[in-house]
């Protein structure tokens, strides 16, 4: 709204006198804009030297080595018109589209890229008197497309509608900054009043499409189903899909749209690395085999930081605890900042005795996002193992605040109930827990525990072949297994300790 008030200020001045006043005032306010400029830009400059050092660096930048120098300077080019055809006629808006590189610096949407830059500069040494307006527009427009138009370092989403968020008030400002000029062209009263009218209706139609497409946006399942629907063959659309089901617990649909994008998409790594993950979900229940399927797609592409951190947390539920490590460690070698990754790693240092290590792993998550529910888990079990019972019980719930729907957060309340001779309550905690979470073998060992304090003998050893399942020879399971026959020995002193873990 403030950039058509300002171009309508600019331009419809009165002539004589009065314009020449406007411009002697502008001139005069030139130096204290220079350094309100120069304030944004050093603000902006510590906002991204902290934003590379919260992601790692520039690694993420780096996403598609394959493409040759003139392959890169041609596609960013060729974006430059689909940009600009959006800004100003932003009827055919979609969430993300697929990106097709341009077959080089010939490609004649490269040769309109080209012309239009040519054109933006001609036009700003021309216009850079007689209408700042226009000169601002067009800058509002060129200069924050051309870091996203560097199609080798923005990842997948090399065309996105949403880069035109600042784009679009320089296409704003430039058409007000026309319209005005061809007010002041109009000699007669009514194709003036015919013109404003012009205006205000397409204002009021670009108001109401621009509600209309928000809408897509209320939740991720509309925004990845309408982004499918407006572009088939978005990879990106697809993969939100998929995680926002399988989030929810429809793990059945999300395995269906993996099977069916990755039947319309058969030499995408992103999409098989998918399927993989969800078919070891779906299909193959022990960790073990979700072990072997994940290996089974790293084979193929071993620089998914996604199936490497897939396999870390497989490995977990099997209780590999150095392959689980292994994993992690290779995922951020890729992805450094990949959270799961980290998460997976700390869990692996304890399970391999290494507490201090899985302290400084959650610590590390938190200093990347404080409100990981997974890191105050971790940070709470670090705690637990210091007997520090105040510090464990203040992370666990900040991290059941953060995420209630996170099976550990219920096993370790649980615990806090058993602690305190609360049976009822730390059984239903249990409870809950294997409902949210029912492949972690730890959460059946406890259950198991629980029953068998209360002296329900056949329902610990329904739990206990079920973590036994899930995990195949555990020794202690298989010894409180064995208690369990003896009626007379009664129950074992290991099941009065901690949780398992």
């Amino acid at each position: 709204m403030v950039m058509p008030i300002l171009a309508l200020t600019l331009t419809v001045a009165p002539p004589g006198a009065a314009a020449e006043r406007l411009r002697h005032d502008v001139c005069s306010r030139r130096p204290a804009a220079l350094r309100l400029a120069a304030v944004g830009a050093g603000f902006f400059g510590l906002y991204l030297a902290m934003r590379l050092v919260a992601v790692g660096g520039l690694w993420t930048l780096n996403r598609h080595p394959e493409l040759s120098s003139p392959v890169v300077i041609a596609s960013g080019l060729a974006l430059l018109p689909r940009y600009c055809l959006v800004a100003f006629f932003p009827w055919n808006l979609a969430p993300d589209r697929v990106f097709v590189p341009a077959s080089g610096l010939s490609d004649p949407l490269a040769l309109g890229g080209a012309a239009i830059l040519a054109g933006a500069l001609v036009l700003t040494v021309a216009l850079r008197r007689t209408s700042p307006a226009a000169v601002f527009g067009i800058a509002l427009l060129i200069l924050p497309l051309l870091p996203v138009l560097q199609v080798q370092y923005v990842g997948s989403n090399a065309q996105a509608d949403r880069y035109l968020y600042i784009p679009a008030l320089g296409a704003c400002l430039l058409l007000v900054e026309t319209a005005a000029r061809l007010l002041r062209s109009f000699p007669e009263h009514l194709g003036r009043r015919a013109l404003v009218w012009g205006c205000a209706l397409l204002a009021l139609a670009g108001a109401v499409r621009t509600v209309n497409a928000s809408s897509m946006w209320r939740d991720d399942e509309t925004l990845a189903r309408i982004g499918i629907g407006l572009e088939p063959r978005s990879v990106n659309m697809r993969l939100l899909l998929i995680e926002v089901l399988d989030r929810a617990g429809r793990t059945e649909e999300a395995y269906h749209v993996a099977e069916e994008s990755a039947r319309l998409l058969p030499g995408d790594h992103q999409m098989a690395a998918s399927l993989a993950i969800m078919r070891s979900q779906q299909v193959a229940k022990p960790p073990q085999e979700q072990v072997s399927i994940l290996q089974t797609a790293i084979s193929a592409d071993t620089a998914n930081p996604y199936l490497w951190a897939s396999l870390s947390a497989a490995c977990l539920r099997a209780g590999l605890y150095e392959r689980a490590a292994a994993a992690a460690e290779n995922c951020l070698r890729l992805d450094p900042s990949n959270l799961e990754a980290i998460i997976n790693l700390a869990s692996a240092r304890v399970g391999l005795g290494n507490s201090a290590g899985q302290e400084r792993e959650a610590r590390r998550t938190l200093e990347i996002d404080p409100g990981s529910a997974l890191a105050w888990l971790e940070l709470g079990s670090t705690r637990l193992r210091q007997n520090d019972f105040a510090g464990f019980e203040d992370a666990l719930r900040r991290a059941a605040d953060r995420d209630p729907g996170l099976g550990r957060s219920h096993f370790y309340l649980s615990y806090i109930a058993s602690m305190r001779h609360l049976p009822d309550d730390a059984m239903r905690e249990a409870e809950q827990a294997v409902r949210l979470e029912p492949e972690d073998a730890s959460f059946w060992t406890w259950i198991g525990v629980l029953r068998a304090r209360r002296g329900e003998r056949q329902a610990a050893r329904d739990a206990w072949n079920r973590a036994l399942a899930l995990k195949p020879g555990d020794t202690r399971i298989i010894h409180w297994l064995k208690r369990l026959g003896d009626r007379s020995a009664g129950n074992s002193p290991e099941l009065e300790g901690p949780p398992p873990d």
